[in-house]
């Protein structure tokens, strides 16, 4: 199935039917890529992390939302969004007392 004409509402849909189809959570993370990256800017310079890395925590963060059916109802960009800040605000945190 091409995924590439649906919106995120739809994609996320599909991904809590299916929260083991990559292909849906791959293409979920490509829209979801900006937000991350815009996100993840705030911490680059603290956090010894690189681009993978923080793609592969909106992938984690994606497939625990799907996986436990957090989101409800609304924009789910909107619940990300929100969702990715408070995760690398928590690893940011984590990093710093542990070092």
């Amino acid at each position: 199935m091409d995924y590439t004409s649906l919106s995120v509402e739809v994609l996320f849909a599909e991904l809590l039917k299916h929260p083991s189809d990559s292909p849906v959570l791959e293409e979920l993370a490509q829209r979801m890529r900006p937000i991350i990256m815009t996100e993840a800017l705030k911490y680059r310079s603290q956090l010894p992390f690189d681009t993978d890395d923080y793609m592969q925590e909106g992938r984690i963060l994606l497939w625990q939302i799907a996986l436990k059916k957090i989101y409800r109802r609304g924009c789910f960009t909107r619940y990300f969004t929100t969702a990715i800040r408070f995760r690398f605000s928590n690893l940011y945190r984590d990093y710093v007392l542990k070092n």
